[in-house]
């Protein structure tokens, strides 16, 4: 869904109340509506992970307002972003920006997009790389398109970006129509503009099936829909199993 919108730079939408959301041990959530005019939104999410030196990841970077920027630094430092693919680079320079010391991890796949941003880039290669506190995992989606995947350990949650959605509630008709048109409204999983174009590499998404059930994880935060925190792991093998049975 984020990538069909990708070519168009959407704003971000003021938000009232509580910056961040707790949703787990050392984690929170910042959840957003990117506007790309007046009848179409889409609901957007990034992920704090606080680490055992009281150091912060953002996982989906977003576009920082002052309340936000106060309530990070509230909970520690920013020492790290992760933009799991290309459409979730979108702020990422602006947030860089915000915090001089940080590093900003990227998939093989956007390594090009690196020079758009400072020499504190690093390009995630490996088959699954540890930071504090997290587990990443690149998932190749098709030829020159991955998703860096994560798994965070306190708060036991699998971290995905546009893998899935779970929209339940729609910020507009034009939008409900999306969702239902790509077989995403009230029903999480995968949209068909996914499964027909995007989700291709079925060796990769076998071994991105069987790395996650492997991990405890008793809930999936994506980044635009609603938090899956009931039978999480059965919601996930209903979506994923198709892949089970390629080379994990």
């Amino acid at each position: 869904m984020s990538l069909i919108l990708a070519p168009r730079r959407p704003d971000v939408l003021p938000v009232d109340g509580a910056r961040l959301q707790r949703i787990g041990d050392q984690c929170w959530v910042a959840d957003r509506e990117l506007s790309y005019g007046k009848r179409s939104s889409l609901p957007v999410r990034m992920v704090v992970t606080r680490d055992r030196a009281g150091e912060l990841t953002l996982y989906s970077p977003l576009l920082l307002d002052e309340g936000t920027r106060e309530a990070l630094a509230g909970l520690g430092k920013v020492v790290r972003l992760v933009a799991p693919n290309r459409f979730h680079t979108l702020f990422a320079g602006r947030v860089l920006d915000a915090y001089p010391d940080a590093e900003l991890l990227v998939p093989e796949a956007d390594a090009g997009l690196s020079g758009r941003f400072p020499a504190r880039t690093k390009v995630v290669r490996e088959p699954v790389l540890r930071v504090p506190g997290l587990e990443l995992r690149p998932v190749r989606l098709r030829d020159g398109l991955v998703e860096l995947c994560a798994y965070h350990d306190d708060s036991e949650s699998l971290l995905l970006a546009d893998l899935l959605f779970n929209f339940q509630q729609a910020g507009s008709p034009l939008a409900k129509l999306m969702y239902r048109l790509n077989g995403v409204w009230r029903r999480p999983g995968s949209s068909h503009f996914q499964r027909l174009f995007l989700l291709k590499d079925k060796d990769s998404l076998g071994q991105f099936y069987h790395w996650a059930l492997a991990k405890p994880f008793s809930q999936i935060v994506m980044a635009h829909g609603q938090i899956i925190t009931r039978d999480a792991r059965e919601q996930f093998y209903q979506i994923f199993s198709r892949y089970r049975s390629a080379r994990g």
